[in-house]
């Protein structure tokens, strides 16, 4: 069993039907399965791939007009159902305002 890390409340939801997530990992689109938490510091998704910590990924968020990509690196991952795997992203710390802003816009 993993230790929590996180030492901020993070938000379970489910995502707008007319919104979409992208993951990006070297330049490859990787299929997210599974939205399973977020907070404005990262997220915890299930996805159809195999992630290595430290591994940076961007996710690109698209509703509408709107549109906001974050970063981030791989924390975390465990072998999940249906040969899924579960992995934690932390967001990058040095652009908190567009993390802030991607947390929001999934949240609303």
């Amino acid at each position: 069993m993993m230790k929590e890390r996180r030492n901020r409340p993070r938000h379970i939801f489910e995502l707008h039907t007319d919104a979409t997530i992208t993951l990006i990992v070297a330049a490859h689109c990787i299929d997210i399965v599974a939205l399973r938490d977020t907070s404005p510091f990262g997220i915890g998704l299930l996805v159809d791939a195999h992630l290595k910590c430290g591994c940076e990924v961007s996710l690109q968020y698209r509703c509408g007009t709107d549109s906001i990509d974050v970063f981030g690196t791989v924390v975390w991952s465990a072998i999940a159902e249906a040969g899924c795997e579960q992995v934690g992203i932390f967001f990058d710390e040095q652009k908190m305002a567009t993390n802030v802003e991607f947390f929001n816009a999934l949240t609303a």
